[in-house]
């Protein structure tokens, strides 16, 4: 997805009229109706079970059932104008025949199984390693589907490998500190993974074992021993499996050199 063009044309991958749905079968129009009080509209039988929005939002966030939560957040958002939306977003779908020729193209995970797209952003609906320690921290008094978990964690490893040069997702998917090849796109926004800095990290550390990783209080104390003691740069370098700039960067770092 590229946010500096102007999108005209898009392609869902699939059945548009699909997107709308939940994986257990509710509608947007469902939830939709459900907000505006309109009970007699809805066909979905667990919606129609709900005594009221307010009611549907806590059984969503009691299962946190993500899918559905993102039907109710677009619906707060967007309301009345999700009718006139969607029939905006089906005009400017293209045929299958002109996919190639889509500014974006949106996909779920089971359809896009073995696709492989030149940049992919995604939605914040996947599993996180917050979210799994969650349910394992509770599973004496909740039991958790083990099945569906690890369901979830291969989808999110689907998504993660169809890109084959960007990658924007959510912060919440990258739980480590060592963010050296993700970008910040703005202050609250996605991480972008760039891939071809990736593929240049396994040359890098062909000749550099250690390349990018993350120094520690116990290296970089052992690294100003080594400095202090009369040890040359390209020595450090060879010991610490790194190259020469990196370890001058981290002298400086330590304000050993200027």
């Amino acid at each position: 997805m590229q946010n500096d063009r102007t999108v005209k044309k898009i392609y869902f991958e699939g059945n548009i009229s699909s997107y709308t749905y939940a994986a257990a079968g509710a509608s947007i129009y469902d939830v939709l109706n459900l907000y505006l009080e309109q009970p007699q509209r809805i066909r979905d039988p667990l919606i129609q079970t709900m005594k009221s929005y307010e009611q549907l939002k806590e059984y969503t966030e009691a299962s946190e059932d993500l899918e559905l939560g993102m039907l109710i957040d677009i619906v707060e958002e967007y309301g009345r104008e999700i009718p006139a939306l969607l029939k905006k977003i089906t005009g400017m779908h293209v045929s299958d025949t002109e996919r190639d020729k889509a500014d974006m193209i949106f996909s779920t995970l089971h359809r896009c199984k073995g696709m492989e797209y030149d940049s992919v952003a995604l939605t914040d609906d996947f599993i996180t390693q917050d979210r799994i320690k969650r349910l394992l921290e509770r599973e004496k008094e909740q039991p958790v589907d083990r099945e569906k978990l690890s369901e979830e964690i291969n989808l999110a490893y689907v998504a993660v490998t169809r890109s084959k040069r960007f990658l924007d997702f959510p912060e919440a998917m990258f739980p480590g500190e060592d963010k050296t090849f993700f970008e910040k796109k703005k202050p609250a926004g996605p991480v972008r993974l760039r891939f071809d800095k990736v593929f240049q990290l396994g040359e890098k550390r062909k000749a550099h074992p250690n390349a990018y990783k993350p120094w520690s209080i116990i290296l970089d104390r052992e690294l100003r021993g080594l400095y202090c003691g009369g040890k040359p740069v390209k020595d450090l370098a060879r010991h610490f499996g790194r190259d020469a700039g990196a370890i001058r960067a981290r002298l400086r770092r330590l304000g050993l050199i200027r």
